[in-house]
Order: C-alpha cells, then structure tokens, then sequence
C-alpha cells in the first residue's frame, strides 16, 4: 500500500511551523512522518524524544521528524523515512519560496516512491496576504496549487483583513476550501485529522515559474548590540524585507527577532553566546547589511564573521 503524503506550503512567515508544531503535539493516533529543511524550527519538549538519530527524530507520540533538502535529497530522503519508520502519513515542509507545483511535477515523475499525494495544503497569513500577493509571484502560486488553505493569524488580523484574503483566496483558487482551526488540543487534534484527510484534486494546467528574485543574508557576531539600534535598521529595511529570524545579544540580555507578515516582534530570552540574524528579502546584500548592524553593536573591536 501507497503512504499518502501531504505538501505544507505557505510564503515565508506563514505559520507552516507552527502547523506542525500542533500536529505533532496532537498527532490524532497517527504515526505521522514530518520532513523538514531545518530541524530547529521545530518546538519539541526534549520529554517527548524517544530517540534523536541525527537526523531523525522519534516521538513518544510516535510522530518521526526528519531533516530533508528538498533540492537535492526529496526523492531518497521519503523513501527512507517510509522504509525505516512506516508512518501512517507523511507532510513535507516545503520552503517558504518553493513553487509546490514543480515539486507536485518532481514526485509524479518518480514511479519508485511508495507513496499517493494526498493533496497540498497552503498556509495563509491573513495579516500580510494582500500585500505579500502584489510583490512575489510564490504567493499566488502556491495558492493555485492547493487543494485546501488554512488561513493563520485570525486573531491579530482586521476584520478588512480577514475578508479580503477570504476574497482574493476564492478568486485565485475558488474550489480550494478554507479553513482555521483555534488553538489547543481540540483544535490541534482536528487540525491533524483534517491535513491527513484532505483528497487531492486533478489539475490540467501547466506548471509556471517564479520571477521573484528573493536573496538571504545570514549576519552573526559575537559581543553586545543595542535593542533599539537593531529595531531601527530592520525598520529601515522593512520595505525590502520579507522575513527576518535570529537570536541578538543585547543590554539587557538576549531578544528573539522575528519578521513576519508585517510584523516585527522582539520577545525577551537568555542572551545567546553568538548573535544571529537571517533576513530574507529583495535587493538586499551582506555588504549592505552587515555594517549596518555592526554600527548597533556597543563597544569593542568588530569581528568580521
């Protein structure tokens, strides 16, 4: 029998982690196999790890994650964590960048897999999803190409928000439904259910490409910045960012940044030994970037890493 496997997608900041952070907290008597680009994004209570091989990790749930590169590994990695753990389910992770349909087209193409796609569910941010539509091509591809969409952030959106992504959902993809699920085991539990049922529709067109031109910068620097002095240079940026994420050392101890949507959070944590930042956007470069935020950094020689 063929497992059936399920696509994440959702444009950078979505909420596609936290989607299988709750799935994988409420699994639904499952044995569901995630596979993942990087195994840190996900929140695991070191209690619930049965076995950490690296690069699988087994839960007392009985749910398997697993680091994959899509690029260059998808085709083996499935068929390895299928053969090795034989999960009830399987969900990809996709990047926050991926076009799903070059993915859909990758794993039609691949007789050997033992494997049935079961649908792809895209993640949507009610908050930023208009204004993330007009700028990046991903984000209407990745709508076409889904069969359901869970709309993320009802809770902080507007009401103008909400129903205008409702809309422009229907208009870019009016037989996908839309759905949203409230936190907490209830909600978590149906969430699963509900990913794991979803049918896969036929599609008779043509897969089409991304013209976006997206570039990642990765800043780390040891020492003690200014909170204030790092706000300001991602404010600065924020017309040419998407998505911000890292740990930063500061005055009063350690922040964690997070840019997403349109929003930039900063929540206190313990100071990390080394500062790190990644910021993805359009039109940025290191050489831009990074002595923009050295000029934060308080006091001491600069290290250039």
């Amino acid at each position: 029998m063929k497992t059936p496997f399920t696509i994440l997608t959702g444009y950078l900041g979505a909420g596609k982690t936290s989607i299988l952070n709750r799935m994988l907290a409420e699994p639904a008597g499952k044995r569901i196999a995630v596979l993942v680009n990087e195994l840190g994004k996900i929140s695991i209570d070191t209690k619930r790890i049965v076995h950490d091989g690296g690069d699988v990790i087994e839960l007392s749930g009985g749910c398997v994650c697993c680091k994959i590169d899509v690029r260059s590994d998808l085709v083996g990695g499935i068929g390895d964590i299928i053969e090795r753990s034989k999960p009830d389910h399987v969900v990809l992770e996709t990047t926050g960048i991926a076009n799903p349909q070059i993915l859909v087209s990758k794993l039609g193409e691949s007789g050997e897999l033992p494997i049935e796609l079961a649908g792809v569910v895209c993640v949507v941010d009610s908050t930023a999803f208009s204004n993330h539509l007009t700028r990046w091509d991903e984000v209407a591809l990745q709508a076409e190409e889904a069969d359901s969409f869970v709309i993320s952030k009802t809770d902080i959106c507007t009401a103008e928000q909400h129903s205008d992504t409702r809309r422009k959902l229907a208009e870019l993809n009016p037989s996908a439904i839309q759905a949203a699920f409230p936190v907490g085991q209830d909600g978590d539990a149906l969430l699963t259910e509900w990913i794991c049922s979803r049918v896969r529709r036929k599609r008779t067109r043509k897969p089409r490409h991304s013209h976006s031109q997206l570039t990642a910068v990765s800043f780390s620097a040891e020492g003690t910045f200014s909170q204030q002095g790092v706000v300001d240079v991602l404010e600065s940026l924020r017309p040419k960012l998407v998505r911000v994420k890292g740990d930063v050392r500061v005055e009063r101890g350690g922040v964690r940044i997070d840019y997403a949507g349109d929003t930039l959070t900063v929540a206190s944590q313990n100071p990390p030994d080394v500062s790190e930042l990644v910021l993805i956007g359009e039109g940025i470069e290191s050489s831009e970037i990074h002595p923009m935020l050295w000029a934060a950094r308080l006091g001491g020689e600069l290290r250039k890493d």
